[in-house]
């Protein structure tokens, strides 16, 4: 019987905002150039100038992407706090985090995102929807 594989993965930041072309909630797993640029287009999809896809080194990495679709102000934003080893799966945990009801924000539709890379796995990735939800003041 082979031992189960439990821990933390540690994880890069990649690339993170509030504004991208995701306008559904969205969360994968990239593992090749291709998918990436595929994703990128779509995260920058309506920008005047849109950049070229973060570098990511695909032999050893892969992206875990999350995007929280449309909010209807300024003043969110999601953050991908925890990558964890259980078995056969990686757990992918998150955190929103929200205005206030008194927040000075921007009048304006909102697509927050988030990119972060770890070490390549082959194993199947969970994505844990039990939001930590933080709202600001």
């Amino acid at each position: 019987m082979t031992p189960r594989r439990t821990g933390e993965i540690a994880f890069d930041h990649l690339v993170k905002g509030h504004h991208c072309g995701v306008r559904v909630a969205t969360a994968t797993v990239v593992r090749d150039q291709e998918t990436w640029n595929g994703l990128w287009r779509s995260v920058t999809f309506g920008s005047s100038s849109p950049s070229e896809p973060p570098a990511v080194d695909w032999a050893s990495r892969m992206v875990v992407f999350v995007g929280i679709g449309t909010r209807n102000t300024g003043g969110y934003q999601v953050e991908i706090t925890r990558l964890y080893e259980e078995d056969d799966a990686i757990r992918v945990y998150m955190r929103e985090t929200c205005p206030g009801p008194r927040a000075m924000v921007t009048c304006a539709l909102t697509h927050p995102f988030h990119a972060v890379t770890s070490a390549r796995r082959p194993d199947h990735v969970v994505f844990d929807f039990r939001l930590e939800i933080v709202t600001r003041e």
